[in-house]
């Protein structure tokens, strides 16, 4: 599969909870997702944080959809839904040199940020 361009960063989960990760890229705060390991165009365009934030992806909410997670120095901006639009939770946790990292640590079904430092 062909997707994207070479300036583009890769973020994967599963987007549409069919239990498949698929690939979305970032270009600027817009990430291009697909729901399919086939090319062709975005399935959906969702304009989220900066261009600057580190993204991360996780199932924040426990619904088996990946969904968005930005940071910006030591606080994190976590949307539910793959939609534009402003953070359903911002949560500040470990430092802002921190390497940040996501699982499900208790086995609940919603993934949360750890931190490495």
């Amino acid at each position: 599969m062909t997707y994207g361009t070479a300036a583009d960063e890769v973020v994967v989960g599963d987007w549409n909870g069919d239990g498949r990760d698929t690939l979305a890229v970032r270009r600027g705060a817009e990430f291009h997702i697909k729901n399919s390991l086939a090319g062709g165009k975005a399935d959906r365009v969702v304009i989220y944080g900066r261009a600057t934030d580190a993204v991360y992806a996780g199932d924040w909410n426990g619904d088996g959809r990946d969904t968005l997670a930005v940071r910006r120095g030591a606080s994190y901006y976590v949307r539910n839904s793959l939609s534009s639009g402003v953070a359903d939770t911002v949560q500040t946790y470990g430092r802002s040199g921190d390497q940040a990292i996501v699982g499900d640590w208790n086995g609940d079904g919603r993934d949360t940020l750890g931190v490495v430092r």
